[in-house]
């Protein structure tokens, strides 16, 4: 694969394809991935969660770039921004949208987390090593939208009409829970602890810390 990627006929082709579409490539210093922003940030929570859901386990090239797809997968399906200003319009953009140009979906997965490795054939095990990951990088990248805010705001903004990610256990892999904000509930010195959530199918009370404004809010 290293001497694919560094041949001269991909580096021409490679060449070629750029110059098509007019894309000019910039690149940050080397050894300064603080230059990278974001974009860094989540390729650190990414080798973070996959080295250690990936542990000791021997992958094939094939099944290596299985898992390696799933998971491109799931962090493409983390919700930016609202598409429509319309309060009862919850649609959000994702970067799938951009790559797809729908949300990304996923097949329901039966819950193999109890299931003894040993006991499970590739492709489950390709399936539990993708649901560990999505369990760990979604707690992992909420807090991180969480402590986002913090640096920049006193608190995070939790207003009226505000659509917010909920932190639910559990969830099937590429699904988020959010909602908008309907009422907000401060405490005796004004900050506010709690918000009614109007969800998709329901009304549901929770506490702050359990609620992550979107990265891009409108």
């Amino acid at each position: 694969m290293y001497a694919l990627f560094n041949s001269e006929e991909h580096k021409k082709l490679i060449n070629k394809f750029s110059n098509k579409r007019r894309i000019t490539w910039h690149f940050i210093p080397p050894l300064a991935p603080h230059f990278g922003g974001l974009w860094e940030s989540s390729v650190k929570l990414f080798k973070h969660h996959f080295k250690r859901v990936i542990g000791d386990a021997l992958f094939t090239f094939e099944e290596l770039n299985t898992f390696t797809a799933e998971v491109e997968g799931i962090l493409n399906s983390r919700p930016i921004t609202t598409i429509s200003s319309d309060p009862n319009d919850m649609m959000v953009l994702s970067p799938a949208h951009y790559l797809i140009g729908k949300p990304m979906t996923s097949l329901p997965d039966t819950d193999l987390s109890s299931v003894s490795v040993n006991r499970m054939s590739t492709w489950q095990h390709i399936s539990k090593v993708r649901q560990d990951f999505w369990t760990r990088w979604n707690l992992e990248y909420l807090n991180e939208l969480q402590m986002r805010n913090k640096w920049h705001k006193d608190g995070a903004k939790l207003e009226v009409g505000t659509v917010v990610l909920i932190k639910e256990k559990n969830l099937p892999c590429t699904q988020w829970a959010m909602g908008r904000i309907k009422e907000v509930h401060p405490g005796g010195d004004g900050v506010i602890r709690a918000a009614t959530i109007k969800t998709a199918t329901n009304e549901i009370k929770r506490a702050a810390k359990m609620l992550c404004p979107l990265p891009v809010e409108r």
